[in-house]
Parts: structure tokens; sequence; C-alpha cells
């Protein structure tokens, strides 16, 4: 996707400072003051569609996490170390 002729990575650099939290609690601010139109409607079926992707990743993530320290507790030879 390119806007004005600059690549959509080279105009949607993101400030360090920003978290995963504090960018969809603004977004949720955000949708909050829209309209009740169609196109508003989906946007929060979307928006809501991606916290709920959001969530299931970090369950998948903490319980791989978990298999990954319970392994990282064995060496090679199954030997606890």
């Amino acid at each position: 996707m390119e806007l004005g002729g600059m690549g959509i990575r080279e105009y949607m650099d993101q400030d360090p400072k920003v978290t995963l939290q504090w960018a969809l609690r603004s977004l949720e601010r955000a949708l909050q003051n829209l309209d009740d139109g169609w196109a508003e409607r989906r946007v929060r079926r979307q928006f809501h569609q991606l916290l709920l992707a959001i969530e299931r990743d970090a369950r998948h993530l903490v319980a791989r996490d978990r298999v990954d320290d319970q392994t990282d507790m064995h060496d090679v030879r199954g030997v606890r170390v």
C-alpha cells in the first residue's frame, strides 16, 4: 500500500514509547466517538475480532513459554539440571 509515493512502513513509524495496551485503549476511546452507521458498526466488529485474536495469541504464547521453561529445566539427556 502506498501513501503519496511513500511506503506504508515508512509512513507509519511507531513511537518507541507506545505499548500495545496504550494503543488498544486509544483506539477503543476513538471508536466510542464514532457515529452508528453501517461502516462504524463494521469497524467496531473488526476491532472486537482483533481483541479476541490478540487474547488468543497471548494465551498460546504463555502456554508455549511454560513448555519452554519446563524443557529448559532438563538437559539433553533428560537429567534435571
